[in-house]
């Protein structure tokens, strides 16, 4: 389980089910004669002997497979999409979006890393603060500015500093765990 997440496990004699309250787990599952499901908000994720990702989003569900098929089964569409290894979709209640192709071949965050691929910083910020045991304010005009990378979320601190290298952006910390980052000023020189 990644930060900030909650489940309820219902294994019954016929069938397995775990719900994803929120946030996101791995799943390493093999083929069993119970069915084994994951529930979210928005449908089914149903693995077929596999090695995947869920991600419970505030508006949609994405998930990631690493090993094996994957059926996603929205929850109020009579389409189901079949994903294979390396690839990914979100889905909403509402159907599937179109699948794309996994950028890397593993669940970075259970390496203590995150990646960046044109994001703006303050998304990138606000996914990087999930990590963080205390409060990180990102000024909303950062958002001009796109990040790309493979981060570490083992010092926050450190994965900072070096933000601040590459980018005109200035560090304040009040308090050893709050901490705000803004554009650094225009020199008027």
């Amino acid at each position: 389980m990644n930060t900030d997440t909650s489940v309820y496990v219902d294994f019954e004699q016929s069938e397995r089910r775990l719900y994803l309250l929120k946030g996101e787990i791995m799943i390493s599952s093999a083929q069993d004669i119970k069915p084994f499901y994951v529930t979210t908000r928005d449908g089914k994720v149903v693995p077929i002997g596999t090695y995947f990702i869920v991600n419970q989003r505030e508006q949609e569900t994405i998930v990631s497979v690493y090993e094996g098929v994957v059926e996603l089964r929205p929850m109020r569409s009579i389409q189901f999409v079949q994903l294979k290894a390396m690839q990914q979709a979100a889905f909403n209640t509402k159907g599937t979006m179109p699948i794309q192709q996994l950028s890397t071949s593993r669940a970075l965050w259970l390496e203590h890393k995150i990646q960046a691929t044109n994001s703006k910083l303050t998304d990138f910020i606000i996914e990087l603060a999930r990590y963080h045991r205390g409060v990180i304010n990102v000024a909303p005009e950062l958002a001009k500015y796109k990040v790309t990378g493979i981060f570490s979320i083992t010092n926050i601190d450190k994965t900072l500093h070096h933000l601040s290298e590459i980018l005109p952006i200035e560090i304040t910390y009040y308090f050893k765990r709050w901490i705000y980052i803004k554009e650094k000023p225009k020199n008027l020189h």
